[in-house]
């Protein structure tokens, strides 16, 4: 799968995690941590750790 694409879906697992937050933060009325940081920060290290990877294979 190209580099690119990877972070394509990322981006769109981004977009749908913070919609998520949001609609929260708008049903709680009030500022809350913003917790896909987590799960976001997770995968662009996997991503960046395979992407390292494959460029010492080639």
């Amino acid at each position: 799968m190209d580099w690119a694409l990877r972070w394509r879906y990322w981006l769109a697992g981004a977009l749908v995690l913070f919609a998520i937050w949001g609609v929260e933060v708008l049903r709680k009325g009030d500022l809350i941590r913003p917790w896909p940081m987590v799960p976001l920060a997770i995968w662009a290290v996997v991503l960046v750790v395979a992407g390292r990877m494959r460029r010492s294979v080639a």
